[in-house]
């Protein structure tokens, strides 16, 4: 109602900083962490963050550990385990695609389509191929495709 920040958590990060990546449309400052309950990394948008203090506490984590190769597999900065996800694509749809996942995918071409696998985590995935959905079909996995049936069905729309 009144338009401002807030706090969606007392919790106190002690992390590290990795990376900054840009995703749709936003800024996000990859961090590391070393926490009992939440190891490797966590993404936060740059122009919400608040509050920052730079201490001199060290974190001692791997990068196997941290996750970090993750990171590129990264949709609209939801993680998670990253997994194989199979597409059908026309022309336009290719091209989001590659916009998004690079050249680094499998493109076969199948009945006047495009047969897309991307490498990405599941939660983001439901947001990318709702937005996309006219070029774009998810074929594989089941659950990820449930997944946007769901979304489908709780639409508004």
């Amino acid at each position: 109602d009144r338009k401002e920040l807030v706090k969606h958590k007392e919790k106190r990060y002690v992390a590290s900083p990795y990376a900054l990546v840009c995703d749709n449309e936003h800024y996000y400052l990859v961090l590391i962490q070393d926490d009992e309950t939440e190891k490797g990394p966590k993404y936060f948008r740059v122009d919400l963050i608040k509050d920052i203090v730079i201490s001199d506490e060290k974190i001692s984590i791997s990068r196997k550990e941290a996750k970090l190769d993750n990171i590129k597999h990264i949709v609209y900065a939801y993680s998670g385990e990253p997994g194989m996800v199979e597409l059908l694509c026309d022309r336009t749809g290719l091209r989001y695609c590659i916009d998004k996942f690079g050249k680094d995918i499998t493109v076969e071409p199948k009945d006047g389509r495009y047969r897309v696998v991307v490498t990405a985590a599941a939660e983001g995935m439901v947001y990318w191929a709702l937005q996309f959905i006219k070029h774009v079909e998810v074929v594989k996995p089941d659950s990820l495709r449930g997944k946007i049936k769901d979304a489908l069905k709780e639409s508004k729309y």
